[in-house]
């Protein structure tokens, strides 16, 4: 699959069979690093990482995450950034509480900073 198809597939398709995605997006992601397109590895980590949170492993949900939001931020995108922000806020609030806060509340504030209103919706929604 190329890395735009591989982009291209709906979540509710990728979440309906995490094996294969996991190992759909691990593919695409070293084919990412190896020609150095930060971008699709950012997304592809983005990816990873809800496939990770869904399958119960939260360390590597929480890592691709990271990653992400450090190569969104790097790329000065703002609004990718806040969106993971949030999700590894979302993601982790059973575990720890005040950390999740943390995240969401960085979230929200560069969410609110671009003046992405759909990304505010859906961060607020989590965030209740």
């Amino acid at each position: 699959m190329n890395m735009d198809s591989l982009l291209a597939v709906p979540y509710d398709e990728m979440v309906a069979d995490l094996y294969r995605s996991e190992i759909e997006l691990n593919r695409g992601l070293q084919h990412a690093i190896q020609t150095k397109s930060e971008l699709a590895e950012a997304e592809i980590r983005s990816r990873l990482s809800i496939v990770s949170y869904l399958a119960g492993n939260h360390e590597k949900s929480l890592m691709h995450g990271i990653s992400a939001i450090s190569i969104f931020e790097a790329k000065g995108l703002v609004s990718k950034a806040g969106g993971q922000y949030c999700a590894i806020g979302y993601q982790i609030k059973r575990r720890d509480l005040s950390k999740a806060n943390t995240y969401m509340l960085k979230g929200l504030q560069l969410l609110e900073k671009v003046g992405d209103t759909a990304g505010l919706t859906a961060a607020y929604n989590n965030y209740g």
